[in-house]
């Protein structure tokens, strides 16, 4: 399976070049492979953002909670995000 469990070890530099990045994959991309990791990584995502992209991703999240996701497409929009690194 996908996993972002990579930006548990990465330095905050390396996290929000990652970001930069991770910025042309899209918000619902995001969003979706976001929802399929583990809380130390949302974490660490989320502490080397600034407060304004944290709520929007709050929201964001929120959001797309309430439609049915299946595994294939969080491991989809991990992969992308993968790819990144």
């Amino acid at each position: 399976m996908a996993t972002l469990l990579r930006l548990t070890k990465m330095t905050d530099s390396e996290i929000q070049a990652w970001l930069r990045k991770a910025q042309n994959v899209g918000v619902e991309s995001f969003v979706c492979a976001m929802l399929g990791e583990e809380e130390s990584v949302f974490e660490r995502v989320r502490c080397n953002m600034s407060e304004t992209a944290k709520v929007k991703l709050q929201e964001a999240m929120i959001t797309r909670k309430q439609k049915p996701i299946a595994p294939e497409e969080i491991y989809f929009n991990a992969r992308k995000l993968e790819m990144l690194f």
